[in-house]
């Protein structure tokens, strides 16, 4: 089942800061020493999040900045259901 609940906006923002995260894991790697690996996780994180259009902290607080007029996706089977026989 897919559930959004991240918005375009918050979709973007994540996205960009995943980036800056990502730039300052891998290029700043020598000052950070072991804390590049925090940032590497936080921007793998948030690059999924933006991807996925979901975040599970999300869901757990109830939040939903996702303003479609689907909102909130969700993926539903569309069989029908057997008929009884007589």
């Amino acid at each position: 089942m897919s559930y959004v609940n991240i918005g375009i906006k918050d979709r973007t923002i994540r996205a960009l800061l995943a980036l800056v995260l990502a730039i300052i894991g891998y290029g700043y790697s020598e000052a950070l020493g072991n804390w590049k690996w925090l940032f590497n996780v936080l921007a793998i994180i948030l690059i999924l999040e933006a991807i996925f259009g979901f975040c599970p902290l999300y869901k757990i607080f109830g939040i939903n900045t996702n303003n479609s007029r689907e909102a909130p996706r969700r993926v539903v089977s569309r069989a029908r259901p057997k008929r009884k026989r007589r």
